[in-house]
């Protein structure tokens, strides 16, 4: 099965994210390129801080840019993407990337990196770790298909009762209205969050593609009070809903929303979740 496993972030200053991560979260330096870019890992996940102006991407603009799966076999892909949808191409990458060898645009022109040989790093699931990625879609459900039968991800959509369970873990109480959920799709490690349902267009024109990504930490509270992301009262300044699947964001040098879970989590595989027990 295809491993999400990269993550590319356009930065004006890769250093500065570097340290930041490796501060917070303790991740590692991977591998830099001459132009600038620094890889840096959880372990598990290669994360990229592309160099912009540097990096040979078309799109430049700061944030989060693409990401990437490792596969076994480009036929396979190549195969799946005959049966769902014959139009979308696989595009070779430069010889001079480092790690992906292959490039495809999902159905809303999100950039997916493929690579047989891996993105560098050695496989180690720790934590802290990124365990999530959310992109706001027109049509969530045909993305959804996309990431299951292309790419071979499970539909990992929580159910009614699993949402309530989180709910009281956040509130104490039973929710006292609906609780409605976006789909979702995981590759038994990362949960990919396919927002936009029931959106309009003009509510979501402006936030389409990429819209954060989540780390699993040890005590997410206390992740928060140390990086000083706290109101006047230290509470965390950004409190997610309590029918979310995380219990805090952040925001990183450049203002890159990233969720923060320790007990609630991510659900990445049926019956399977990504948090801390």
């Amino acid at each position: 099965m295809p491993r999400l496993n990269y993550l590319a972030v356009m930065t004006d200053d890769p250093a500065r994210l570097e340290e930041w991560y490796q501060r917070w979260f303790g991740f590692e330096e991977l591998s830099r390129t001459a132009n600038g870019t620094i890889y840096v890992t959880d372990g598990f996940f290669n994360l990229a801080f592309l160099k912009r102006g540097t990096a040979s991407e078309e799109l430049q603009k700061v944030g989060v840019h693409h990401f990437g799966f490792q596969v076994e076999s480009i036929m396979d892909i190549e195969r799946n993407l005959e049966d769902f949808d014959p139009s979308i191409r696989i595009e070779r990458r430069p010889a001079d990337d480092p790690y992906a060898e292959y490039r495809i645009r999902d159905p809303e022109g999100v950039i997916v990196d493929l690579s047989e040989k891996g993105y560098g790093a050695v496989g180690e699931q720790r934590i802290p770790g990124i365990r999530h990625l959310a992109m706001f879609n027109r049509d969530p459900h045909h993305k959804w298909d996309f990431y299951q039968h292309v790419l071979g991800m499970h539909d990992v959509t929580r159910s009614y009762e699993e949402m309530t369970k989180q709910y009281v873990m956040s509130t104490g109480h039973a929710p006292t209205e609906p609780l409605f959920t976006s789909p979702f799709c995981g590759d038994g490690f990362v949960n990919v969050a396919m927002l936009g349902r029931d959106m309009k267009e003009d509510e979501i024109a402006g936030r389409l593609g990429f819209n954060h990504f989540g780390i699993l930490v040890h005590d997410a509270f206390d992740l928060v009070q140390r990086v000083g992301q706290m109101d006047m009262n230290d509470v965390p300044a950004d409190t997610r809903p309590p029918e979310r699947q995380v219990e805090y964001g952040l925001l990183d040098p450049d203002g890159n929303r990233i969720d923060v879970s320790s007990k609630k989590g991510w659900k990445v595989d049926t019956n399977k979740w990504a948090r801390v027990e």
